[in-house]
């Protein structure tokens, strides 16, 4: 559901709105479709396209006006045409010029494509519009950070070969059936097991928890989204780093909003606590280093140094968030955002 935030806010999305619907009244839409792809899953499950959740919406057609433009803050229009250059056609169906995303996924697509993404619910795909919907900051992080071209090279690793992915002019329950298999059924992914390559060779398999976690640490949102596609706990406690979660790893690098924002999107809880008592927003504050990277993190030998540790973080929140590092910054004002949210 769209929402807006205040009476101006709902006045510039009227706005919108009529200059798109004339738009529309000019330029025309719609045609036959043609069907080119029948579901995997529908044999399994028994569930039809006659049977499923539909929504109905309206087209935006073509490039953005100047009326749809005028809504958009500086910020947020810069983005909007950074996103729609790297992203010129639909991840699930290639109709060009998509004004629709799933910040879940990373992802851009169009209109109709984005109506079947809402019927999977917000558990599997959380829709915005690009062009009605506020841009915060971490959020237009994400976006720019996957894109569909990563995103498919997990969902779409392997398209069996006698299968079309559906185009431009695929039917609703065509694109539905593909779009069902792909994230719901998982049916397209590649091995459930990552191989990583070194220079001399290769290193080893890891499995989804461990590559989600060195992923977060990493700031690499294209191996987190393979790890969470492959069944990776997104709360995964790591049993050799104190029981940090991936998102104590994001919060204790300090560096990447986008990569914490991924998580959270994704179920990552912001008020979970490590075998320390240390929560992400603690590590976030207190810029404590990450282990192995050229410096100790906090052991359980060291109780009276992790005692010291979190004496400074009292006197630091009683000094007004005196944060160590200026790249941490983003994630506190995040995550005290989400805790509030939570508290509320």
């Amino acid at each position: 559901m769209l929402q807006a935030e205040s009476e101006m806010e709902f006045q510039e999305w009227i706005k919108a709105l009529r200059s798109s619907t004339e738009s529309l009244l000019v330029t025309g839409a719609g045609g036959d479709r043609n069907t080119s792809y029948t579901s995997l899953s529908s044999a399994e499950s028994g569930t039809s396209a006659a049977g499923s959740t539909t929504e109905s919406y309206s087209t935006f057609a073509g490039p953005m006006d100047a009326g749809r433009a005028a809504i958009l803050s500086q910020a947020t229009a810069s983005f909007v045409a950074r996103v729609r250059e790297a992203n010129p056609v639909c991840a699930d169906c290639q109709r060009p010029e998509p004004d629709w995303a799933s910040v879940s996924f990373g992802t851009v697509m169009c209109i109709e494509c984005s109506g079947i993404h809402r019927s999977l619910g917000v558990h599997v795909s959380k829709v915005r519009s690009l062009l009605l919907d506020a841009w915060p900051r971490s959020l237009r992080e994400v976006m720019e950070a996957m894109g569909n071209l990563r995103a498919n090279q997990v969902w779409e690793a392997r398209v069996p070969c006698d299968l079309e992915k559906p185009g431009v002019e695929a039917p609703r329950e065509v694109r539905e059936a593909w779009i069902r298999d792909k994230y719901v059924r998982k049916a397209f992914l590649g091995p459930s097991r990552r191989t990583e390559k070194e220079a001399d060779g290769v290193k080893g398999q890891e499995e989804p928890n461990a590559v989600l976690y060195a992923a977060a640490i990493q700031g690499d949102l294209a191996k987190m989204g393979w790890a969470l596609a492959h069944g990776a706990d997104v709360n995964f406690a790591n049993g050799k780093e104190r029981r940090r979660t991936p998102v104590h790893a994001v919060c204790q690098r300090g560096q990447s909003l986008a990569a914490l924002a991924f998580l959270v999107l994704n179920g990552g809880a912001v008020d979970v606590v490590d075998d320390d008592d240390w929560s992400p927003l603690d590590l976030a504050m207190n810029g404590v280093p990450v282990a192995g990277g050229g410096a100790c993190g906090i052991g359980g030998a060291e109780s009276s140094e992790a005692e010291g540790a979190r004496r400074q973080l009292q006197l630091q929140q009683q000094n007004q968030l005196s944060i160590t590092s200026s790249t941490a910054m983003p994630l506190v004002s995040y995550l005290l955002s989400k805790l509030e949210l939570k508290g509320s």
